[in-house]
């Protein structure tokens, strides 16, 4: 996962001429990652964020992940960003109000803040 104001232009280096451009929000597109040195990677592009900001998702084989994380850890590095955990990202999901069904196991639908997928709906 990639996340953040520069997201999109520090992965943007990485991918296929256009990959991004016109990537809506929860979908995906096939690319490739074009390294200085190695053969290309065939990735898939998911766009999605937990953070409130720009986010990506790359898909790809598992032979394959330890090199593109280290690309992108470089791609990021150079635009002042850095590895975070997943304690980072739950946090930030929280501060932005992204729910997921964990918080809502014991609260009431009016108080989460769903009411947009409940009106007009009969509960028993």
């Amino acid at each position: 996962h990639i996340a953040g104001p520069d997201s999109q232009k520090a992965l943007s280096s990485l991918l296929s001429e256009d990959t991004l451009r016109d990537l809506k929000f929860l979908h995906i597109k096939a690319s490739t990652l074009n390294t200085p040195k190695e053969e290309p990677i065939p990735v898939n592009v998911f766009r999605v964020s937990f953070t409130g900001l720009p986010g990506y998702e790359l898909h790809v084989d598992a032979q394959h992940a330890h090199q593109v994380f280290r690309h992108l850890q470089r791609a990021a590095s150079c635009r002042g960003g850095g590895v975070f955990g997943s304690l980072a990202l739950n946090s930030l999901r929280v501060e932005v109000a992204f729910k997921l069904r964990a918080d809502l196991d014991y609260v009431h639908y009016s108080e989460a803040g769903i009411e947009m997928f409940t009106k007009n709906k009969d509960f028993i």
